[in-house]
């Protein structure tokens, strides 16, 4: 069992958060570790745009998706076809690791990524509110 403590940011609620890495293991390539935000409202797993890196490079797919007043919206996708999926505690160390086929990636313009439902529904954990801590 491994314990994350919830960052505080200035006028934001506190929140929990974790180090992610991403391995393409058909091209041999690793994205991260990054941080992400633990966002059990959001289906998929979203990577910053740092990290997604060259268009060139990485395999991306662009679609069209809807913000919360219906507007269209270009969404850009770093697409890994067999990825595994490793949650680093603050020491770095592996605490949770998956392997998924055929994953697409939102990419995100922040600096952080967000740990969504597509990742999240794979792992037993516990976001503990009071206590400021996210528990795998």
């Amino acid at each position: 069992m491994s314990r994350f403590p919830y960052n505080a940011v200035p006028d934001h609620p506190p929140y929990p958060w974790v180090s992610l890495r991403i391995k393409d293991n058909y091209k041999n390539l690793v994205f991260g570790p990054f941080q992400c935000r633990v966002d059990s409202g959001s289906e998929a797993t979203c990577v910053p745009a740092w990290i997604a890196g060259d268009p060139g490079v990485h395999d991306y797919e662009e679609d069209v998706a809807y913000d919360f007043a219906g507007n269209p919206v270009d969404i850009s996708f770093l697409v890994v076809l067999d990825a595994t999926v490793e949650v680093l505690d603050p020491q770095g160390s592996v605490v949770f690791q998956k392997s998924y086929i055929g994953m697409r990636f939102p990419v995100l313009p922040d600096s952080e990524g967000l740990l969504g439902l597509d990742v999240l529904n794979d792992m037993v954990s516990t976001m503990d509110g009071p206590g400021l801590v996210f528990i795998i």
